[in-house]
């Protein structure tokens, strides 16, 4: 029987700030492809709500918002009346509460991040995939 010792130095804290320089590299990219895969479900009527969501493509954050009013209200899509008025269009400062109705689109729909994700979340995975190995080859 051998003894053998074996010491293997492994820089992990230069391959941990690697990985997060690609991932902030990447993730404007990779915002882009859910962005524009997600707007094929989008409601449109003028594209203000699909074009709301290109300004978070270019920031680093984790985060992609369709920015608009009634962008949330469009995304759960039940109508919503006043608590008082049980009006659509409500008094202001009146707080609106949801219906049983579902609104009506002609294009795209509610639940579009979900729906997209069902549909296209496999090629998210593998784009990031790619992404990276590439970046962090570099």
């Amino acid at each position: 029987m051998i003894d053998t010792e074996v010491t293997v130095d492994f820089p992990v804290d230069s391959i941990t700030a690697r990985t997060k320089r690609c991932l902030q590299k990447i993730k404007p990219m990779i915002k882009l492809r859910i962005i524009k895969d997600c707007n094929a479900n989008v409601p449109l009527k003028t594209g203000a709500l699909r074009n709301s969501a290109l300004r978070w493509a270019p920031l680093t954050n984790d985060y992609i918002v369709w920015d608009t009013p009634y962008a949330h209200f469009q995304h759960t899509g039940k109508v919503m009346i006043g608590e008082n008025s049980h009006s659509p269009w409500a008094h202001y400062g009146e707080k609106k509460i949801y219906t049983n109705r579902n609104l009506t689109y002609r294009q795209g729909g509610s639940r579009w991040v979900e729906k997209t994700f069902t549909q296209r979340g496999s090629s998210w995975d593998r784009l990031a995939g790619a992404l990276f190995k590439k970046e962090f080859n570099r």
